[in-house]
């Protein structure tokens, strides 16, 4: 199942990090309502639960991202991901086909 960014402010975004703890090495982020993650495996880190992912999002095509760095198995903290009943039309995807379509 896939699951989504919950829990991130606007204008803010979610490190996608080496291993799992906050002090390893960042090597991604993930957007505000990003979707199309799937979890690998989860762990604990002392009261912290962090989950292995890969990401194929489903806005890929409206916007120039670059995914390079983003490395099969990082780990993200689990509290910002929720599970996503539908990946097809993530937040971002509608704002983007609503300014395509009224410009």
């Amino acid at each position: 199942s896939y699951y989504k960014v919950v829990n991130v402010a606007d204008g803010d975004t979610l490190s996608i990090r080496q291993s799992a703890s906050a002090a390893s090495k960042k090597v991604g982020e993930l957007q505000p309502y990003d979707t199309g993650i799937i979890l690998n495996r989860c762990e604990k880190n002392g009261a912290t639960t962090w989950c292995s992912i890969d990401f194929s999002p489903d806005d890929i095509m409206f916007f120039e991202r670059d995914l390079s760095s983003m490395h099969k198995g990082a780990w993200v903290n689990k509290k910002y991901l929720k599970p996503a009943s539908n990946i097809l039309y993530s937040q971002a995807w509608q704002t983007k086909k609503t300014e395509i379509y009224s410009e």
